[in-house]
């Protein structure tokens, strides 16, 4: 989208500035409804800054009006922290994060990009030590103090220039025509524009269609009349795709953010993905993102659009989540099979888990609610217990809820092993959180079901982190009676943790020793 004069005013406004010999942090805000570009623009320049940016660019989607639950300042530093340095640790409480953020952009200016926000309570908490913030934002005047520059719709040259690009056959009347038909919005123009250039429809059929909202069945109103064209636009694009075509669109909506091919083999339930992913590109449907691996997105209208049409058929929605469920589950593991290798491993794999934890999350949420109602759910929930590297990016109260859903899940399917796994760690994490009573009764189950299934070196873990809990309750005796037992196991298993249970049965044992003596 080449639009100089914006591109310009948008440099100007976050040209560095003193004061009192101190850099400062330049927020620019980009302002208008949502198809208006200003995604686009604010990378657009975040591109031609980049070289003088040593300290990196990040961009996140606040979800400020396209979502019921907006992003917060804890996850979208951690987002962020996890672009411009991928080793931070994730499960930092909000304070020490927030120092980590305020450490990791000062003295080197970073650029980010906080998009789609609606809570201007946020450009403080998240703007960079030193650098550069691009806020977008679709009311004009939420952020007071600050350089802004309004982004409307397009000038009429401007969008008529953009639909030739997308249907050169256009004149320039009939490019102007156009443009004017879909009031000047970028993402109409060249959403209507492809369409033309496939279907060879006349622009005054275009424009008598647009001009009579009775035309279309909307799926979805806009927040303005200059939206509901692009609505209007939208259906009109998808009329042209076949059925097939039309429902692989919509499933694409799923993912909240961009996402990769195999989130499409999934959605799609084959390999064979390029054609219509060359199809719905080529309409401006999808968006592609610049990268090493490929990657698109849906433009936020867009996916709400999407979403809209799933939501009328809940068992097609529904059986979309059961095909993406297990492929995620895969993906996860793939992930962490890389990050376990350790090395030169770790690193990168973290950024993928980056770019992947949004929709994760999604599935996670997904098979949470429906464990009992749905055995897919219920297998895509445990199967995400067997990972480590989310450990490194899920807080403590995440961690235990996904644990929690797995446990859940594992005892509705009647996996004894997985079972006595899923509470093993939950014991763990409801111990180093300091509530032993129930840390005490996940230990126990685990200690019944090992002895059960006779399965001895996990007995003689569950034993070990069993005492761990009494004394950590200031039960010596009965600690150092399972530390006895867990020895015991690992001496006639010949497990490499026996020095270290023989060392705390030493102490419980010198405790009770001193307790007799006094």
């Amino acid at each position: 989208m080449d639009r100089p004069d914006l591109i310009a005013k948008i440099m100007q406004a976050i040209a560095p500035q003193q004061s009192a010999g101190a850099r400062t942090a330049i927020i620019s805000s980009l302002q208008g409804m949502g198809g208006v570009g200003k995604t686009e623009l604010a990378r657009e320049v975040a591109r031609q800054m980049a070289s003088q940016c040593p300290g990196g660019v990040a961009e996140v989607n606040l979800r400020g009006w396209d979502s019921a639950q907006p992003m917060g300042e804890e996850e979208a530093l951690r987002e962020l922290c996890a672009q411009l340095d991928p080793q931070t640790d994730l499960t930092l409480p909000l304070p020490n994060l927030r120092a980590h953020w305020r450490q990791v952009t000062s003295g080197r200016r970073a650029l980010v990009i906080l998009d789609n926000l609606k809570d201007p309570r946020l450009i403080d908490a998240l703007r960079p030590t030193d650098g550069i913030t691009l806020v977008t934002s679709r009311t004009s005047g939420l952020v007071k103090g600050v350089p802004g520059v309004d982004v409307g719709v397009m000038q009429p040259g401007e969008a008529a220039a953009l639909a030739r690009q997308n249907c050169p056959a256009l004149s320039d009347a009939d490019a102007l025509a156009l443009a004017a038909a879909v009031g000047y919005l970028p993402l109409a123009v060249e959403i209507a524009a492809q369409r033309l250039n496939d279907s060879g429809e006349s622009v005054a059929a275009l424009a008598e269609r647009l001009a009579d909202p009775g035309k279309t069945a909307r799926v979805l109103q806009g927040d303005s009349d200059q939206e509901d064209v692009l609505l209007r636009v939208l259906e009109w694009s998808l009329e042209g795709l076949s059925d097939e075509q039309k429902q692989r669109w919509q499933a694409l909506s799923l993912p909240p953010g961009d996402f990769d091919l195999w989130a499409v083999k999934a959605l799609w339930a084959e390999d064979d993905l390029a054609d219509d992913l060359a199809a719905l590109t080529r309409r401006n449907l999808v968006t592609p993102l610049e990268g090493d691996e490929p990657r698109w997105r849906l433009h936020d209208m867009l996916r709400r659009f999407g979403l809209a049409a799933l939501a009328a058929d809940g068992e097609r929605e529904q059986g979309l989540w059961r095909q993406l469920g297990p492929a995620a589950v895969a993906r996860l593991r793939e992930i962490d099979a890389r990050f376990r290798s350790g090395g030169d491993a770790m690193v990168p794999s973290l950024t993928e888990l980056d770019q992947e934890l949004p929709l994760l999350r999604e599935v996670q949420a997904w098979a949470a609610a429906r464990i009992e109602a749905d055995e897919a759910a219920a297998e895509v929930a445990s199967g995400l217990l067997h990972v480590v590297a989310v450990d490194f990016r899920l807080t403590n109260e995440q961690n235990t809820a996904w644990l929690e859903t797995a446990l859940r899940a594992a005892e509705h399917r009647g996996e004894k092993a997985e079972i006595a796994r899923a509470a093993g760690n939950l014991g763990l994490v409801y111990r180093q959180r300091g509530d032993l009573d129930r840390a005490e009764e996940l230990q126990s189950k685990k200690i019944a079901i090992d002895e059960d299934m006779g399965n001895r070196p996990e007995l003689a873990i569950a034993l070990y982190n069993f005492g761990l809990v009494l004394k950590q309750k200031g039960d010596w005796a009965g600690a150092a009676e399972h530390f006895r037992r867990s020895l015991a196991l690992e001496e006639d298993l010949g497990l490499p943790t026996v020095e270290e249970t023989r060392e705390a049965l030493a102490e419980a044992e010198a405790r009770l020793a001193g307790r007799g003596a006094s």
